[in-house]
C-alpha cells in the first residue's frame, strides 16, 4: 500500500527527505521512486494526502493539479502536493527554504547582483526569492551557458547561487564555476546537500565568502511542507535547527589531524567505540595497500610515493559517512586532502607539543629537534585545516577523549 505521505522523484537514493519528515513527527512518510508513466497513474488515482516532489518532476506534476498555491503559480514549479477531498493542490516550499538558508548564513539580496546557475525548478524558486528580497539584478545561466565557462559578462555578480546538481555525490569533486572570477562576491548558496560541503562551498570558505549548503534549505522547506500537510500555522525554527544539526552530525566524519605521535589513532579508536561510529586510520590503510610499513615505504620508494598513496586513500575514505578518521601527520601538506576530508568532515586538530610526541617508528622525526622543526612548519597548516583544536599539552588520554566527545556533543 502506498504511504499517505512521501517524496516523489527518480532517483531518490541520495534523498534525506524521509528522515527529515520522520524527525518532524511524520512516521508515514516514505520515498517513492516512479517512472513518468507510473507517476501519471499515481497522480490520477489520488490515493494519498501529501507528497513532496523532486528531480525530475517539479514541472511534470503541474498539469495534474486542480489548483496552484500562490508560490507555485508565481515560481512555475511545484515541490509539494496536497490532496484534499479528491482535489490536488500544488505548492512550492523551496522559496521558503532558500530564504531560510540565506538568512541563516547572513546573505543579503537587497540591492545585489544575483547570478543563478541552472534553469530548473530550484532555479525558479531562487529567482522568486531574489525578486522578493529586492535584488538589483538577476541573471540565470542554463547548463549550456555554464558549460562554455565564460563568466566575464557576469563577473560583477555579488551573490552566486548554484541550483544545478554539479558537485552532488557521487560526482562530488566538481564545481559549477571558479568563484575567483567574482571579485566582489558577498554570498554563495549551493542547493546541493550531499556532500555537506561541495567543492563550490569549500572554495567559498577558502575565499572568506559567507556561504550555505543545501541542507538548511532542505530541512526548512520540508518543515514548511509539513505545515501544509497538517494545517500548521508556521514552521518551528528551533525544530528546524535541531534537525539540521542532527542530520549534519549523523553524516559527518570526525577527522583527526595532528603530528605523528599525537595520539590520533588511540583517541580515534576509543571515541569511535564510545559513539558507535566506524573507525579508519589512513596510515594503516596505506600500509595494507603497500604491503610494507611506512618507514619501509619512505626508505624504498621515497616520501613522494607515500604522499601519492596517502592522497588516494584520503580521497576514498572521504566518501565514508559517520566515521572517525585518524590521518597521517603530513596529510595537511596537500590542500586537496583537506578539500576531500572537508566534504563530510568535522576536522579536529590534536595539538600535542613536540616534546610530548611519541617518536618511535616515525621516519621524518629522528629526534626532538627535528620534531620541533617539523611541528613549527606544519602548525599553520593544522590551524587553517581545523574546525576545532584540542590542546593536548600535559593532557592524559582520558581528558583528550572527553574534550573530543564535548565537541561532538556541541555539534549535536
Amino acid at each position: 500500500m502506498t504511504a499517505k505521505y512521501g517524496v516523489l522523484g527518480m532517483p531518490l537514493g541520495h534523498s534525506y527527505s524521509e528522515c527529515i519528515h520522520q524527525l518532524l513527527g511524520n512516521d508515514d512518510y516514505k520515498k517513492l521512486e516512479l517512472s513518468e508513466a507510473e507517476l501519471e497513474r499515481f497522480l490520477k488515482k489520488r490515493e494519498f494526502s501529501g507528497y513532496n516532489v523532486t528531480i525530475p518532476y517539479k514541472k511534470t506534476v503541474m498539469p495534474y493539479c486542480d489548483n496552484l498555491g500562490e508560490g507555485a503559480a508565481k515560481i512555475g514549479s511545484v515541490n509539494t502536493l496536497i490532496c484534499r477531498d479528491g482535489k490536488l493542490t500544488g505548492e512550492n516550499t523551496d522559496f521558503y527554504g532558500l530564504g531560510y538558508a540565506a538568512d541563516r548564513a547572513d546573505i543579503k539580496f537587497e540591492g545585489k547582483k544575483i547570478l543563478i546557475l541552472g534553469a530548473g525548478g530550484t532555479s525558479l524558486a531562487a529567482r522568486a526569492a531574489a525578486q522578493s528580497r529586492n535584488a538589483a539584478a538577476i541573471t540565470v545561466m542554463g547548463h549550456a551557458e555554464i558549460a562554455k565557462g565564460d563568466f566575464s559578462a557576469v563577473s560583477d555578480s555579488e551573490i552566486v547561487i548554484n541550483t544545478t546538481p554539479v558537485g552532488m555525490w557521487p560526482n562530488s569533486g566538481s564545481s559549477p564555476v571558479d568563484l575567483s572570477v567574482f571579485k566582489n562576491c558577498k554570498g554563495v548558496i549551493d542547493a546541493v546537500y550531499n556532500p555537506l560541503y561541495t567543492r563550490f562551498l569549500i572554495q567559498a570558505r577558502e575565499l572568506g565568502i559567507p556561504h550555505t549548503g543545501g541542507l538548511p534549505m532542505l530541512v526548512a522547506q520540508a518543515a514548511m511542507a509539513d505545515c501544509l500537510f497538517f494545517d500548521k500555522s508556521e514552521p518551528n525554527k528551533d525544530q528546524i535547527e535541531k534537525i539540521i544539526k542532527k542530520l549534519s552530525l549523523g553524516v559527518s566524519n570526525i577527522v583527526l589531524i595532528g603530528m605523528a605521535g599525537s595520539g590520533k589513532t588511540t583517541v580515534g579508536e576509543a571515541v569511535a567505540k564510545m559513539t558507535g561510529r566506524s573507525f579508519a586510520d589512513t596510515d594503516k590503510i596505506v600500509t595494507e595497500l603497500a604491503e610494507m610499513s611506512i618507514p619501509q615505504i619512505f626508505a624504498e620508494q621515497g616520501e613522494d610515493a607515500f604522499r601519492k598513496l596517502e592522497a588516494d586513500v584520503v580521497k576514498e575514505i572521504s566518501r565514508t559517512k559517520g566515521a572517525v578518521i585518524a590521518t597521517g601527520g603530513g596529510v595537511v601538506k596537500n590542500i586537496e586532502n583537506c578539500r576531500e576530508l572537508r566534504q563530510n568532515g568535522i576536522i579536529v586538530w590534536l595539538d600535542r607539543p613536540p616534546e610530548a610526541l611519541e617518536l618511535s617508528g616515525r621516519p621524518l622525526m629522528q629526534n626532538r629537534a627535528v620534531a620541533e622543526k617539523l611541528y613549527n612548519e606544519r602548525k599553520p597548516l593544522y590551524k587553517s585545516f581545523a574546525d576545532y583544536r584540542i590542546d593536548c599539552g600535559g593532557k592524559g588520554l582520558s581528558e583528550v577523549i572527553s574534550k573530543l566527545l564535548l565537541i561532538i556533543d556541541d555539534e549535536r
